[in-house]
């Protein structure tokens, strides 16, 4: 089954106990399944421990146990991941989108 939508999430390279939130407006039939995509990106090679809550029917919630990620990022990576930054900020297009950058790894909301 093929993702039906993708989102991204950028960490702090070095914060503590701070939390991402993804909004996500789904709606799934009972027996339905989907795939969505995190593709989650930082300033630089860092490592992340946290935990994924999954949020549904506005009031139910799952909780994953710890998660490490060990990010990983090459000059160039780190290059277009700045390039993103400044697009969102001054609204000029990069050549490279943060989402060609970083596989996905997640499905949950963070």
């Amino acid at each position: 089954m093929a993702p039906s939508y993708s989102y991204q999430i950028r960490f702090e390279v070095d914060g503590e106990d701070y939390s991402r939130t993804v909004p996500i407006s789904h709606v799934l039939r009972r027996g339905e399944a989907d795939r969505l995509l995190f593709h989650i990106a930082a300033e630089k090679s860092s490592i992340h421990e946290f935990d994924l809550t999954l949020r549904y029917n506005e009031t139910e919630k799952v909780r994953s146990g710890p998660v490490r990620l060990e990010l990983f990022l090459s000059r160039l990576d780190a290059y277009y991941v700045e390039q993103e930054a400044r697009f969102n900020i001054q609204g000029s297009r990069p050549s490279r989108g943060l989402a060609s950058l970083v596989k996905p790894l997640l499905e949950f909301v963070l």
